[in-house]
């Protein structure tokens, strides 16, 4: 879905990249910067094509408290 542009990076200093981000991200709608964070979680954690693993429900078990 997204592929990385290696030639939109370059060495800067922290603080102007900082503002420089900041930017960027202020003009995307909230839409679009879920839908990054969405796609980006499913990077980090392995989920294939966004689809969330259901819960192995044999791991875990409720008992009512008495």
């Amino acid at each position: 879905m997204y592929k990385l542009d290696r030639t939109a990076f370059y060495m800067g200093k922290a603080k102007e990249e900082s503002v420089r981000q900041a930017f960027y991200w202020h003009d995307k709608t909230p839409q679009e910067r879920l839908k990054v964070l969405y796609y980006l979680l499913c990077e980090v954690y392995g989920f294939e094509d966004g689809r969330i693993p259901s819960m192995d429900r044999a791991k875990f078990s409720m008992r009512k408290h008495t």
